[in-house]
């Protein structure tokens, strides 16, 4: 019987077992390779069909249909921004008008007095002590607080409605810029279309339905009433703070 060295034994089972880790290893990479060959086909063929899509082109209806409805907004917006800027000016005049006509402190502040003639307040909305002035000292027929303050709310507003409006009018005019470049595809039509929708100040699309509901026939249909009654409520939705005069 031959003798076989147990050392010998060793090496050569441990070499075995190498052999065999390092196959094992290869025949994971192939695979993994594999899976990674058949991942990249997939997601290209993913990205040409996204590409296909997004390269068709948008058709002459929903080309002129948007642009319709830029147009529309672009003389909606412009209407818009002189209608209110000419209320702020009479507001402006009727603001100034008041401070002319209110009593003056010998510390140059003007004061109003309250509609139910306990208390006098000035210019800023500061309540004035009766040691400085007693309320009855100011003439019945000078401006009150209240029409005052309801002025100043007034002006606050039509100046907020103008910031938002220049905005959107700004956002209009890149909207424009973009689609009059030429040819747009249907997914870029759609991303106009989102942008532009997102952007419509809430006043402005109040105006818009107040304006539409203004146009109803002298017989309007039940449906027509019941569409423009969904959209708006005339009785919660106050479209224009006041302005005294008109």
């Amino acid at each position: 019987m031959q003798h076989v060295d147990p050392q010998t034994l060793r090496i050569e089972f441990s070499q075995s077992a190498e052999a065999r880790r390092i196959l094992r290893f290869q025949r994971q990479e192939q695979k993994r390779m594999r899976h990674e060959r058949i991942d990249a086909v997939e997601q290209l063929a993913d990205d040409f069909v996204t590409l296909a899509q997004t390269a068709i082109a948008a058709t002459a209806e929903q080309i002129t249909a948007l642009d319709d409805k830029l147009t529309h907004y672009e003389a909606l917006t412009t209407a818009e921004i002189m209608r209110l800027q000419e209320q702020l000016d009479t507001l402006l005049e009727q603001r100034d008008d008041m401070l002319a006509k209110a009593t003056v402190l010998p510390d140059g502040r003007r004061v109003f007095k309250s509609e139910d003639g306990l208390r006098v307040i000035d210019e800023h909305g500061m309540e004035i002590g009766i040691e400085t002035i007693d309320p009855r000292s100011i003439d019945d027929l000078k401006p009150r607080w209240e029409a005052y303050s309801g002025i100043l709310d007034s002006i606050d507003d039509r100046r907020q409605r103008l910031t938002e409006l220049h905005e959107f009018q700004t956002k209009l005019d890149d909207i424009r810029e973009r689609f009059d470049k030429g040819e747009i595809t249907a997914d870029e039509l759609k991303t106009l279309e989102k942008e532009l929708e997102r952007s419509v100040p809430l006043s402005l699309r109040a105006r818009d339905i107040a304006l539409n509901i203004e146009e109803v026939p002298a017989k309007a249909t039940p449906e027509f009433t019941a569409a423009a009654s969904n959209k708006i409520n005339l009785d919660t939705l106050e479209l224009d703070a006041p302005v005294l005069g008109s």
